[in-house]
C-alpha cells in the first residue's frame, strides 16, 4: 500500500488521538493483570498495517491475548496451525489474496471455526453492508472506528459467550 506525506501525517495525528483513547481505557478496563491461559483470544485479520498494529497493541493492553494477519488466507493458515482457537475475530473486507467474504465462507463451512463469532471491519459504505450480514458477520464495524467502542463491543460480546 502506499502512503503519500499527508496520509502519514494523517494516520500519525489518528495514531495520537487513539493512544490517548488506550491511556484512557487502560483505567477503565484494567485487566491487563489475567494469566495469559485465562485471557480471550480476538485474531485480526487486516492488511492496513497500521490500523492492525494499534489495533493488536491495544487490545493487548486491555489483556487480550491478540493475533494478527494480514490477509484472509493467512488468517485461514492462523487458524489451521494454532492449537487455542480465537474467541472472537475482527477482519477487514477488501483484503488482497483473499478477501474478508471469502475468509467468512471458509471459516463458516469449516465445523471446527464456524462458531467463531467474526466482526467485519471495513471503510465500505453501510448501505453495501447491510447484505453481507446475511452471510455470517456477528457485527459490522465501519472504518474509522473508536478503538474504546470496539474494546466495549468486544468485551459485551465475550461475556455473553461465558
Amino acid at each position: 500500500m502506499f502512503y503519500t506525506i499527508e496520509k502519514v501525517k494523517k494516520k500519525l495525528k489518528l495514531f495520537k488521538i487513539k493512544f490517548n483513547y488506550l491511556l484512557i481505557s487502560q483505567k477503565v478496563f484494567k485487566n491487563a493483570n489475567m494469566p495469559e491461559s485465562l485471557a480471550k483470544k480476538i485474531l485480526i485479520v487486516e492488511d492496513d498495517l497500521f490500523l492492525g498494529l494499534i489495533t493488536q497493541k491495544y487490545l493487548s493492553k486491555l489483556g487480550f491475548e491478540v493475533a494478527t494477519e494480514v490477509n484472509g488466507q493467512l488468517g485461514l493458515d492462523h487458524l489451521h496451525a494454532t492449537d487455542k482457537l480465537p474467541d472472537l475475530i475482527l477482519t477487514d473486507i477488501m483484503m488482497p489474496i483473499m478477501n474478508g467474504l471469502e475468509f467468512l465462507e471458509n471459516i463458516k463451512k469449516d465445523e471446527k471455526y464456524k462458531n467463531i463469532p467474526v466482526y467485519a471491519i471495513t471503510s465500505m459504505a453501510e448501505e453495501l453492508m447491510e447484505d453481507k450480514k446475511n452471510i455470517g458477520f456477528e457485527k459490522i464495524i465501519i472504518k474509522p472506528f473508536s478503538l474504546l467502542d470496539l474494546s466495549i463491543e468486544i468485551k459485551t460480546k465475550l461475556k455473553k459467550e461465558q
